[in-house]
């Protein structure tokens, strides 16, 4: 079955009764070593979000066990090579110097960070970006 082709109709009805309404998806994932087995490229995601007709998403690294500074580091090139269709997040790790690893991702380009993985701890719904706003 193909999801674009069944939900078309629906999206066409919406599209003629909202005028300039345009699509952005608010939580997708890349990474290629979740352990629920789930992978995403970049080039992957582009292509799904171009058959949906949406205008970007914002993009999180997906689970990493063995820590988030090279998926980090994916999803911000992934960004930026995507022209502005993607807006990058980063995911951080308690145990791993968040803050350090929260500022080196910020400077980067990410524009915040992602919720913490299965039910981790996170001081706030922006904490990154609250700790960079507070000078550090």
């Amino acid at each position: 079955m193909d999801p674009f082709a069944a939900a078309r109709p629906w999206a066409e009805v919406i599209a003629d009764q909202v005028p300039g309404l345009e699509l952005f998806d608010a939580h997708t994932h890349l990474g290629q070593n979740d352990p629920d087995g789930m992978e995403q490229t970049p080039q992957e995601l582009l292509s799904v979000l171009e058959q949906a007709g949406a205008r970007g998403a914002f993009v999180f690294p997906m689970h990493e066990p063995h820590g988030y500074a090279p998926a980090n580091d994916m999803v911000i090139a992934a960004a930026l090579r995507a022209g502005g269709g993607l807006v990058p997040f980063c995911r951080l790790d308690p145990e791993q110097d968040p803050v350090r690893e929260a500022e080196r991702c910020l400077d980067s380009g990410a524009r915040d960070q992602a919720p913490p993985p299965r039910g981790g701890i996170q001081a706030g719904p922006s904490a990154a970006a609250q700790h960079r706003g507070a000078g550090r």
